[in-house]
């Protein structure tokens, strides 16, 4: 129960929110936007009407989830799915962080 109770301060850690209200994301891999090279992403905390939102928009359950990304992080879909999967994780803990 302690490993859990260090694992999730470790993660509230590594996503505090900032100044802005936002949790910053550093990349580990990089995204170009509009020939910018991006390296942190901002997500904002996530509300009720997101995943309302979500659940009325149907699609599969990877589907829902990229979308919910797509607002909390002001991307594009395609933005989002030019992530490398170990970036798409950080975002997925980031959530988790704000709801635990």
């Amino acid at each position: 129960m302690a490993d859990k109770t260090k694992q999730e301060q470790e993660l509230k850690d590594k996503f505090r929110l900032q100044a802005d209200g936002k949790a910053h994301i550093t990349l580990h891999y990089p995204i170009n936007i509009g020939g910018e090279k991006v390296e942190v992403i901002k997500m904002r905390r996530m509300k009720v009407r997101d995943q309302t939102k979500q659940q009325k928009n149907g699609g599969t359950d990877a589907e829902k989830e990229v979308g919910m990304f797509v607002d909390l992080c002001e991307l594009t879909p395609d933005q989002i799915e030019e992530l490398d999967m170990k970036d798409y994780e950080q975002l997925q803990e980031c959530i988790s962080s704000f709801l635990s």
